[in-house]
């Protein structure tokens, strides 16, 4: 886990606590790559999420780094069940203290279903590390199965429509 502000960005999961951490770093990037950088203007927040009862009860991990909304930082994230089955979810957090939890998925956004995702070295699993933002269009890169490496494309708003109607 790198934790230096000056080498890092995006986040970080401790297993044993299940806690996910954002860190903000300040770096250089070309001005014309089109990337979420909101988040570097923060030094350092952090915003924890937990196993719930209900699909991610086993354990949660960090995805992505968060995307700004009108709502607040929007967090992909995966968890499993007691089966160790990992599907993506979402979490909204607010925008001005991003250590607190407005919403989060009750159901999955994505379950492994397709043929290639539920075999493969580590069946039943599916994981994200990055995304690319383009107007509503959200395309997240996964892997699947510790085998092949996917995208998914949704609606950033149809996301938030299905957190306005969850559960913190």
């Amino acid at each position: 886990m790198r934790t230096r502000k000056d080498r890092c960005n995006g986040f970080s999961a401790r297993k044993a606590t299940s806690e996910i951490a954002v860190r903000g770093c300040r770096i250089n990037i070309p001005a014309n790559l089109q990337l979420q950088l909101d988040l570097l203007r923060t030094d350092y927040f952090h915003a924890e999420a937990y196993p719930t009862w209900m699909w991610d009860s086993a354990r949660v991990g960090a995805g992505a780094a968060p995307i700004r909304t009108v709502e607040g930082w929007l967090e992909i994230y995966h968890g499993a069940d007691a089966q160790s089955r990992f599907s993506l979810g979402a979490l909204l957090l607010d925008l001005k203290l991003p250590s607190k939890v407005l919403a989060r998925s009750g159901e999955p956004l994505m379950e492994p279903s397709a043929d290639y995702e539920p075999t493969g070295f580590f069946g039943n699993v599916i994981f994200t590390n990055g995304h690319l933002v383009v107007g509503d269009a959200l395309t997240i890169y996964y892997g699947a199965s510790d085998s092949v490496i996917c995208g998914a494309r949704f609606s950033l708003d149809e996301i938030l429509q299905t957190l306005r109607k969850a559960v913190v």
